[in-house]
Order: structure tokens, then sequence, then C-alpha cells
């Protein structure tokens, strides 16, 4: 009864102003995906102020959280009805196929709306369907990003990405323990990152390049 309870909490959505605010998506989600690719994710919400969107994939025991896989967030989800949209999360090479995961391990996706400046949870969709990740097709392609590596970690200033010089087209984002978005560029400069300007505390950083990605955990002093 409490997990029923716990569930319906989850999937509620809110009310504000006389809004009836909501984010949902509305992706087939049964389409398998081969690790290092693309998933597309289509969403709809509804709100009545500028709030903050995180789509993310976790790795699940049932509906035990066991760790984070990828997402993406959308810093300003401007107030409206029934505005659509789409997030491109590339699933990270490295990441287990689902088929070779054991016990009631699996893969799940869930898209929250959160109010500004407060983060404070305001509507959320949570679907049962398990992701399908297969292995990377083609044997000739080239992991590039798996030879990647950060240092140093702790870092005060500048974060330092080695290996990185093969790299084309590369990006990156870093995510807080929010899960917000804090710091997003389209172009890797130099193999390096300035994070002076972050507070004090743990985040994800993630590089993607040709339909690669990798993801680190580093400390900011």
């Amino acid at each position: 009864m409490k997990k029923q309870l716990l569930f319906l909490l989850l999937c509620a959505t809110s009310s504000f102003n006389g809004w009836a605010q909501s984010v949902t998506i509305t992706s087939v989600l049964t389409t398998s995906v081969a690790v290092g690719n693309v998933l597309k994710v289509d969403y709809k919400y509804t709100v009545a102020a500028d709030s903050y969107i995180f789509c993310g994939i976790n790795l699940l025991n049932d509906w035990t959280y066991i760790s984070y896989v990828a997402g993406e967030g959308l810093n300003l989800a401007v107030a409206g009805t029934d505005v659509t949209g789409s997030f491109n999360i590339t699933i990270p090479s490295g990441t287990t196929p689902t088929a070779n995961l054991t016990g009631l391990q699996n893969y799940k996706i869930s898209i929250e709306m959160k109010s500004l400046p407060t983060f404070t949870w305001i509507a959320g969709d949570y679907p049962a369907t398990q992701l399908n990740f297969t292995s990377t097709l083609g044997v000739d392609k080239k992991n590039l990003v798996n030879g990647l590596s950060i240092y140093p970690n702790p870092v005060s200033d500048i974060l330092k990405i080695a290996n990185a010089n093969n790299l084309t087209y590369a990006s990156f984002s870093i995510v807080d323990v929010l899960g917000k978005t804090v710091v997003q560029y389209k172009a890797l400069n130099n193999d390096a990152i300035d994070v002076s300007n972050l507070n004090s505390g743990v985040y994800i950083l993630s590089v993607s390049s040709e339909g690669e990605a990798k993801q680190f955990k580093f400390q900011k002093k």
C-alpha cells in the first residue's frame, strides 16, 4: 500500500494558480538503442511559471536507484500550455547492455519539472517501461572517448581532459547532484574546462564525440 501511495504521489501533477502543471514523456521507449548511440526523448509540459526540466536515465534494481547513466536538462522551460520539445541523450560507451544485467536490474527513464530558483519538485513522469540498450554495432568503430581521463580531481580552477586531442566535434556538459546542468558547451577547447565559478561540491562531467560519450565524477574544491 505504501509503495502504491508513493507511486501515485510521484506521478501526480500539481496545481498552481489554476494551472494543471505537468510534464510527460511522449516518446515510444520500446525501441532498442546501441550503447554509444543517441536516444531521442520527446516530451510535453504545462507550467504556470518559468521552470527547469531534467530528463535522466538511471540503472535500477526493480525501482530502487543504483546509479546515474545519462541525462539532459532544459535550463529554462518557459511557461506555457502543452509545450513540446525533445532531448537527445547519448548512451555512454561502457554502459552495460540490458541483456547483461543481473537479477532485477534494469534501465528506466524519468523526467521532472522543478521551480526556479529553488528547484522544488513540481511534476514528473516515471514510465515503467524498461529501456533496452544493446552492444555497440560495428567492430571497426574507434571508441576514442574510452581513453579519456580527467585531472586534477579534486579541482580548484581548471579541469584538464587527457587524451582529448584525437576527438572531433567534442562537446561537454556538467551536471550537479540535483541533476541541474550548470555548464554546457558545443565545443571543447584546449582540452580544458574552467570550473572556477562552480560552487564547492560533487559534479558529473559528460564528454561527447561522434555519437560516443563518457562521464566522470569530480569534486570542486
